[in-house]
């Protein structure tokens, strides 16, 4: 298991704010993840209070 600390940024989006969460290139190759596939499922669990990140198949 690979663990990375890192910060949120949130800027003015039209009417609201959006977030962005950075990653390293070397961890979305890992992911498979490219510029042409770059698809993600993003899960919450709530009562754990985690994120779950995969590639969309």
């Amino acid at each position: 298991m690979e663990k990375r600390d890192a910060k949120v940024s949130f800027s003015r989006a039209g009417n609201g704010i959006g977030a962005k969460l950075p990653m390293s290139v070397p961890l979305l190759k890992k992911f498979g993840i490219t510029q042409d596939e770059r698809e993600v499922e993003i899960i919450y669990n709530e009562e754990e209070q985690t994120i779950l990140i995969r590639k969309k198949k």
